[in-house]
């Protein structure tokens, strides 16, 4: 069962590298306190969209030109890293260049060393893209694992003995350029590449096709981190700390739904070309899954908000709770978004993610600018779900449009049960005891169950199916 292996192999890397950011950011934010820790979120804001640039969508470009020829994956290789490592050096020079200007006084030198290392992490963003596409995700799994436990201790040693953000940023920028190297070496190593000269004909085709999904990128990142810039200008870098701890947890979420659609992606290219049927029964059970993970799970971040970020940050971001309350729902709509737009990818659609996403930029930023000076952490956390369901549900339409699926039935009932849960978070149950919205949240949990209980035939047909070995011949 092929499929089922790279599926569990994608799992692990997944809870490790979730699981690593998440201890990661919490480390920082009770370690440093609210004010330091708006200082690294902004430069994480900052350095995302920096970084876009050498990014340039290139990852998943790259997952399809191997999968479609595994024959050149060398020259695919060198050829997408010549064009990343140019794209770096600007990167570094635009970030050097306006940094300064925007950083809180003395923090610059700090923003600055972060930025460089999501810079640098991009080397090894691309190594993951081909082994994804050779299909060596067990591989690439041990890789993540050694790299997120190198990371956390360099930044443990960071806060416990350097207690400062400066020593924190130059922790993490070593850790990105050791991890970077470690794996170039094992990439090459593992799949045979050799070196070959970048062919302009390859970096052109790579840019072309690029092109969009870096502007769809950046605009994402637009809508997802223009709130913390804004939030930073307006009510200063604690207000910016006390909403990014509440936006972690979403962040967590967010690195499992970018890891899913990464995984996904070449089985979608391979089955789109078996004909529509094998086609839409994947979609169809996907999003089926998906669904009934994520819907309790935002039901539980949103219900039991107070609890939770009292567990984890302490009472100094008891301001993160309200907020949470909120953005738990945005969840839902960017495993969405992540899973039907990879299928666009998929589609050879990239260009729908464009304009989308551009759409959703403008309105995000627009949004913002009007809500968060007058509502503040809460008001950017209202944004944040409604441009994620833009993107999600506008997603999930131009995929039935083209596929026929995912099916009505397979989103009705689970839009149900977040939908009920939402409004509890918004009536008075919200300030009901604990022990009552736990029982409401294991309420929405037996619902999903029970709704797939109920569809049982459609969707562990469609499991099996993709299981099966019959199913994953040629995965």
């Amino acid at each position: 069962m092929k499929l089922l292996k790279h599926a569990t192999a994608a799992f692990t890397a997944n809870i490790v590298t979730a699981g690593a950011q998440y201890a990661l950011v919490v480390l920082i934010a009770r370690g440093l306190g609210p004010d330091a820790f708006g200082g690294f979120v902004f430069a994480l804001a900052f350095g995302s969209l920096v970084a876009v640039l050498p990014n340039f969508g290139l990852d998943r470009i790259l997952v399809r030109h191997v999968v479609r020829d595994r024959a050149a994956a060398s020259s695919w290789f060198a050829s997408a890293g010549t064009l990343r490592l140019g794209l770096g050096v600007v990167a570094i020079a635009v970030a050097a260049a306006v940094l300064p200007r925007l950083a809180v006084a003395g923090q610059s030198t700090a923003a600055f060393l972060i930025v460089l290392s999501l810079i640098v992490a991009t080397a090894a963003e691309l190594c993951r893209s081909v082994l994804y596409a050779a299909e060596a995700l067990a591989f690439e799994t041990v890789l993540r694992l050694a790299g997120r436990l190198l990371t956390l201790g360099a930044a443990a040693a960071a806060v416990f003995f350097g207690r400062s953000l400066r020593a924190l940023a130059l922790a993490l920028a070593l850790t990105a350029a050791v991890e970077a190297a470690a794996y170039l070496v094992a990439t090459v190593r593992r799949l045979r590449l050799h070196w070959e000269r970048p062919s302009a004909t390859a970096v052109r085709a790579l840019v072309v096709s690029a092109a969009p999904i870096a502007c769809n990128t950046l605009f994402v990142l637009l809508y997802f981190r223009a709130n913390v810039l804004l939030l930073t200008a307006y009510a200063g870098t604690e207000a910016a700390g006390q909403f990014a701890a509440a936006f972690t947890f979403l962040q967590v979420l967010q690195v499992a739904s970018g890891s899913l659609a990464a995984v996904l992606l070449p089985h979608f290219v391979q089955r789109e070309g078996e004909g529509a049927g094998a086609l839409q029964t994947r979609i169809d059970t996907a999003t089926r899954v998906l669904l009934a993970a994520v819907v309790p799970a935002a039901a539980a971040l949103s219900l039991l908000a107070p609890e939770i970020v009292q567990l984890v940050y302490s009472n100094r971001y008891a301001g993160a709770a309200p907020a949470l309350a909120v953005l738990a729902w945005a969840a839902v709509f960017m495993f969405m978004g992540s899973l039907h737009g990879s299928l666009l990818i998929a589609l050879d659609d990239e260009r729908a993610l464009f304009w989308l996403s551009l759409a959703a930029a403008i309105v995000s930023v627009t949004a913002n600018v009007l809500v968060i000076g007058r509502f503040g952490v809460i008001g950017a956390g209202w944004v944040t779900v409604a441009t994620e369901a833009l993107v999600g549900l506008t997603c999930l339409i131009l995929v039935r449009r083209r596929t026929g699926a995912p099916r009505v039935s397979a989103v009705a009932w689970p839009a149900a049960i977040a939908a009920a849960a939402a409004l509890l978070v918004v009536s008075p149950a919200a300030a009901l005891p604990l022990a009552v919205r736990g029982l409401v949240v294991l309420g929405a949990l037996a619902a999903v169950l029970t709704w797939i209980r109920v569809t049982a035939g459609p969707v562990w047909a469609g499991v099996w199916q993709a299981l099966s070995p019959r199913g994953s011949v040629g995965a």
